[in-house]
């Protein structure tokens, strides 16, 4: 049954322009009723031109009572998106039946690993809100597209106690010899996991020799650590290893096994190119291109980070730069588009807020790259903070120390495990501590997607470093200094 699926899951990205009219006409007629489809007539639309004519481009703001469709609710979400607040979304039955098992599924069967166990770098909550990664794999699970037993860490897989999550993920794979694939959300929490590796092996290998568990850990997640206990042959295997690199070795020395890693990342990112250290043949699936308002795109081949649409997820049209609207057999390679989607979320003409490279087609499937979100400054683990967000801190930091002209550069800092924020002010070093706790404090407070993720230990706290700068050496025209520079800026003082 799985390789079935998967083998179907290589071939979703044909017939996109059937599909793509098809779902338009059918989220029109199955959402007449709505709010929406009252208030843009969509029962009286019969053609795309007309749908263009009705139906204006849209963002989240446009939704004040949420995106209501007449689908059924399966889980609210909560991100933080391109604004600056947090938003919440309704995520539907249908729209989760339709992103399917794909991005589990694909991955499997270009590598021929169809069998065999993984691990998984995250967490995933039982609780609402949550992330749309969360409500993904939870649908995955609950509708038997795959079993708990696949994973190593498949008793704790959800949850939603607390407890130090790298060890029990480490402790748990370590203990298994045979396994095939290690599978995260962002491609950085694999290398925070080798981090925490490589600062604890020798705790965590005691612990598998001894039976012993470090650190506090509820009752159910100790059972699970007793359960999973290393042969010894396996556990003499680890410290040979351990002892002669004396550091995390290549991951397939520790796992022979290993098919393939995977995650949401970037070839280009500083955090990719250092897990590639790691990795001597084995290929890394980037997995998907989504957001909590649409699953819109899945890689169809391995060490490359360039995706196809998912046909059954949405409608989509592409968006030039000079307002020209596009749909998907349309664009061109080599020019940059942003996409519109109309989803079985509730969400109608709207921006997705990601510039896309075109760079080639499957069949008459577009292929593409993301640049980047618009707006968007920061994002060194999926945290997605924009501009707004450094600012309105900034801002309030101001307001806090009863400085009225304060200088700030922000700017991310990849080459360090965890990554974090690195903060360039002429602010007296000896305000550092007090600056880079309420700092901190307040992003988390704005942006919800930055806040789990320093819970997590994902992204570090931020550094701060002293810069002497003359205001007097801006331009005039300014009322206020620059608080954002790129890196060229950055380097340059």
């Amino acid at each position: 049954m799985r390789m079935k699926r998967s083998t179907e899951s290589l071939e979703i990205y044909k017939h996109i322009k059937e599909k793509n009219r098809r779902n338009l006409f059918r989220i029109l007629k199955e959402n007449e009723n709505t709010f929406w489809g009252r208030k843009y007539h969509f029962g009286e639309i019969k053609d795309i031109v007309t749908f263009r004519q009705k139906v204006p481009l849209s963002k989240y703001e446009d939704y004040p009572f949420g995106n209501e469709s007449s689908y059924e609710t399966q889980n609210i979400i909560l991100t933080s998106g391109s604004t600056n607040r947090p938003k919440k979304i309704f995520l539907t039955k249908e729209a989760l039946n339709r992103y399917g098992s794909h991005i589990y599924d694909v991955p499997r069967i270009l590598t021929k690993a169809v069998s065999g166990r993984s691990v998984h770098t995250n967490v995933f909550s039982e609780k609402e809100p949550m992330f749309l990664s969360s409500a993904y794999y939870r649908y995955l699970f609950l509708n038997h597209r795959f079993s708990s037993k696949d994973f190593v860490d498949g008793a704790i897989l959800f949850s939603d106690k607390k407890f130090s999550i790298p060890y029990a993920k480490l402790r748990l794979a370590l203990a298994c010899e045979d396994l095939v694939s290690i599978q995260s959300v962002y491609l950085v929490e694999i290398l925070c996991m080798i981090g925490y590796l490589e600062k604890h092996w020798k705790m965590i290998l005691e612990d598998l020799s001894s039976e012993k568990i470090s650190g506090n850990f509820p009752p159910e997640i100790q059972k699970v650590f007793r359960s999973s206990k290393a042969s010894l042959s396996r556990i003499r295997t680890l410290k040979q290893i351990f002892e002669t690199y004396r550091k995390v070795p290549p991951l397939e020395v520790l796992w022979p096994n290993l098919k393939y890693v995977s995650g949401i990342g970037s070839e280009e990112d500083y955090d990719v190119k250092r897990l590639k250290k790691y990795l001597l043949k084995t290929p890394i699936y980037y997995f998907s291109y989504a957001s909590s308002e649409c699953m819109a795109g899945i890689s169809v081949s391995l060490n490359e980070d360039a995706y196809v649409l998912l046909p059954d997820s949405a409608f989509y049209e592409f968006l030039d730069d000079t307002g020209h609207i596009y749909l998907p057999e349309e664009v061109e390679v080599g020019k940059n588009y942003e996409l519109i989607v109309t989803t079985f979320n509730g969400f109608y003409r709207y921006h997705m807020n990601d510039v896309l490279k075109i760079v080639g087609f499957e069949g008459e499937n577009p292929k593409f790259k993301v640049l980047g979100r618009k707006e968007l400054i920061l994002d060194v683990a999926g945290e997605k903070t924009t501009e707004e967000m450094v600012k309105k801190a900034f801002y309030q930091l101001s307001v806090m120390l009863h400085l009225d002209f304060p200088f700030f550069q922000i700017r991310e800092q990849k080459d360090e495990v965890p990554p974090r924020y690195s903060v360039l002010t002429n602010l007296s070093p000896s305000l550092f501590p007090y600056a880079s706790k309420t700092f901190d404090e307040i992003l988390r407070k704005i942006n919800y997607n930055y806040h789990v993720l320093r819970k997590n230990e994902i992204i570090a706290s931020p550094q701060w470093i002293f810069c002497e700068y003359s205001f007097s050496d801006l331009s005039k025209k300014r009322k206020r200094p620059p608080m954002i520079l790129s890196e060229k800026l950055w380097r340059k003082n």
